[in-house]
């Protein structure tokens, strides 16, 4: 099997990323952009997507980042990519301060 191109870029596809004469050229990179929207649900059978999204019986809401953009660096990293926000209202919250531990308050958690 062989292929052929015709002209131009075309013939520099599968060369290895050197020139017409087959040197190197230097490597290059730029930012990468990532965006989007997001939604959110509740619950195990949670099919509609929806913003904020609600779960009335604990209180909670997700309010979707609409929209969200952020760029890459030139590593290929990025931070603080917001995809929305959690909150949780003051219900069946137990009024009395859960037990404390030696360990501390994630131990007790984690049982």
């Amino acid at each position: 099997m062989s292929a052929s191109a015709s002209s131009g870029d075309a013939d520099r596809i599968c060369d290895g990323g050197g020139d017409r004469d087959g040197r190197s050229r230097p490597a290059s990179a730029a930012s990468i952009e990532v965006s989007g929207v997001t939604l959110g649900c509740f619950g195990s059978g949670g099919t509609t997507l929806v913003s904020p999204a609600t779960y009335a019986a604990e209180g909670l809401t997700f309010t979707a980042a609409n929209p969200f953009d952020v760029f890459t660096n030139v590593a290929g990293a990025t931070t603080n990519i917001r995809l929305g926000q959690f909150a949780r209202g003051n219900v069946n919250v137990f009024a009395a301060t859960p037990p404390s531990s030696p360990e501390g308050p994630s131990a007790v958690a984690a049982r």
